[in-house]
């Protein structure tokens, strides 16, 4: 009988020790889980804001197809964001619904078919590290109808080829300096202020110039960003802050990439999703491809 109890004993022990280990790797694994996913949710401090207006074509062959953006670059200590005025006021919109639960009622906006922000986008780097993470996402969805987003890495060494050159302008009151770069597919031109020297970083992606960026564009100038104002703020900003939100690494080029097969397939998306089209169904892709084809000058050319 006491030889039965001990087994008994011993039994229950291993299996303890048994749900004991496993108890805690699945305790590791939540852990880790939440932590990656609450690495995605920051807050940011910013001490500085620089302004840029956009002007950009959406065919490069059609000078009436000019638009303009106003996008800010938010300066912190080794940490910058960049994004566009939209981009802000919408997930600012979203975080006062999340607050309050009300929906301001504003105008409906008609967006033709095909059409996707090109702004939809926020852009951080990290001085400290050299890092420049991008959070975008194909669809050009708002962060109050997401429920994944991706990001992805583009590489310190994209912004290191400056070529500097001794050509010199004044703007907005700086002395500035020329500097070119090929990125993106293209040939950009950047003037810098050496005078602000503490502030190596600028529109975009764009970085690692011994100054400020007041402006930069690409050879034909179908896309130009000029600074418009630099003023010293007191800010925190929280980004990915909607709760269950996921994350998904991916590449620029898959980014691209899936934006064109999703405008491609855009009809076809909006039947699956309920849209009866009936028979003006044969106009409305043939209205789509006439917009794809005039939508031919994305800031990067990966498609």
């Amino acid at each position: 009988m006491s030889i039965l109890l001990c087994r008994l004993h011993l039994f229950f022990l291993n299996m303890s020790n048994f749900y004991m280990k496993n108890l805690l790797v699945i305790g590791c694994i939540v852990i880790s889980f939440t932590y990656t996913h609450a690495q995605q949710k920051e807050q940011f401090q910013f001490d500085h804001k620089a302004i840029y207006e956009v002007t950009y074509l959406v065919d490069s062959l059609d000078q009436d197809s000019e638009k303009q953006e106003m996008t800010e670059l938010l300066i912190g200590d080794g940490t910058s964001l960049f994004r566009s005025f939209q981009k802000a006021s919408d997930d600012s919109s979203y975080r006062a619904y999340i607050r309050n639960k009300v929906i301001t009622m504003s105008e409906p906006v008609v967006i033709p078919i095909g059409e996707i922000s090109a702004f939809n986008y926020q852009v951080l780097k990290d001085f400290s590290s050299g890092q420049t993470k991008v959070y975008d996402e194909y669809t050009g969805g708002s962060l109050g109808i997401l429920k994944e987003i991706a990001y992805y890495f583009e590489p310190q060494e994209a912004m290191s080829d400056w070529a500097l050159k001794e050509d010199t302008a004044t703007i907005n009151g700086h002395l500035c300096q020329r500097a070119d770069i090929e990125f993106g597919g293209r040939i950009w031109t950047a003037w810098f202020s050496p005078e602000m020297a503490a502030y190596s970083d600028g529109p975009y992606k764009f970085r690692g110039l011994p100054g400020l960026i007041f402006r930069v564009h690409d050879a034909k100038k179908t896309w130009d960003f000029e600074l418009v104002d630099f003023s010293k703020i007191d800010t925190l900003i929280s980004i990915n802050f909607k709760e269950d939100l996921s994350f998904k690494e991916t590449s620029k080029e898959d980014i691209f990439k899936n934006r064109r097969d999703f405008q491609k397939n855009q009809v076809e998306i909006n039947e699956a999703a309920g849209t009866d089209y009936g028979d003006s169904k044969k106009d409305v892709k043939k209205k789509l491809e006439e917009y794809i084809l005039h939508d031919n000058n994305w800031i990067e050319l990966y498609h």
